[in-house]
């Protein structure tokens, strides 16, 4: 009787372990099946974590939402922005901002980008103008911000007449004309609240003689303007005519809240109108 029973027991115990080997090979073949390419990551080498990176990039199906993280950061390492002092923080919002913009038929472009960062004092460069499509950095320029949103440092906004304050958000880089400053670009504030009232304040972008080092040397800081992003004479021309007609214009200042105030910030969004472009 307890052969019998021993026999019983370890026919069980062979069926169970068989069964899960038999399940074990389903899901390898279904694993081959999805990826057939599994076989083919790179051998180990200096660049293997980087190859592996880049073969999970090609071969992997991912949401929209991985797909433009992806997009963002090997456009930041290609464009070498951290090298260029520009937080990747900074890039990623503008861009989640450029791609809603462009789905709402706000901007006309995306082959072109333009970011101030107002968390760097007026003594350092901090215009960025980059070639989204190209991916280069075009200008890294000095800018200067309103008079009354401080001295070295901008750090109050207002949207408001008469304020000469600097506004924050985003922005359309429109139309060109020939006025006071010379050749100069009208602003179309896109953010309600924030800078809707551009047009109204006459911000625009121009160029102006305190916009430069040797007026830093002796003041310790850049000549202000009346809220316009005011840029150096020497390369005006030549950073108008790279944003003009329709290009986006992202203004940014630290702890003012625009992840909430803005709304053109939502990532979400911004992916699925990135993945809608790439497959269109």
């Amino acid at each position: 009787m307890i052969y019998k029973k021993l026999a019983y027991f370890r026919h069980r115990f062979y069926l169970i372990s068989s069964m899960k080997i038999v399940k074990l090979l389903i899901l390898f073949a279904a694993l081959i099946a999805v990826f057939p390419k599994l076989g083919q990551l790179p051998a180990h080498s200096e660049n293997s974590n980087a190859s592996a990176t880049s073969f999970l990039a090609a071969n992997a199906v991912m949401d929209p939402v991985s797909t433009f993280d992806l997009h963002t950061t090997q456009l930041y390492e290609k464009l070498d922005l951290k090298d260029a002092k520009l937080d990747y923080k900074i890039f990623s919002e503008a861009l989640t901002g450029m791609y809603n913009l462009l789905a709402g038929g706000q901007i006309l472009k995306t082959d072109i980008i333009s970011i101030v960062d107002f968390s760097k004092p007026s003594t350092e460069k901090r215009l960025y103008v980059i070639d989204i499509k190209k991916g280069k950095l075009l200008v890294k320029s000095l800018v200067a911000h309103g008079r009354n949103s401080g001295e070295n440092w901008a750090k109050s906004f207002s949207n408001e007449p008469g304020s000469y304050k600097s506004s924050l958000g985003f922005y359309r880089c429109a139309e060109t004309y020939i006025g006071e400053h010379g050749y100069s670009l009208r602003l179309d504030g896109l953010d309600k609240g924030l800078n809707h009232k551009a047009r109204e304040r006459a911000i625009v972008m121009h160029g102006a003689d305190y916009v430069c080092n040797d007026f830093c040397e002796k003041q310790g800081r850049l000549g202000r303007s009346f809220g316009c992003p005011s840029i150096p004479m020497a390369i005006h021309n030549d950073i108008i005519d790279d944003v003009k007609g329709g290009t986006c214009l992202y203004i940014y200042a630290p702890n003012q809240g625009l992840e909430t105030s803005s709304l053109h910030l939502n990532q979400e969004t911004a992916a699925k109108n990135f993945s809608t472009l790439k497959q269109g």
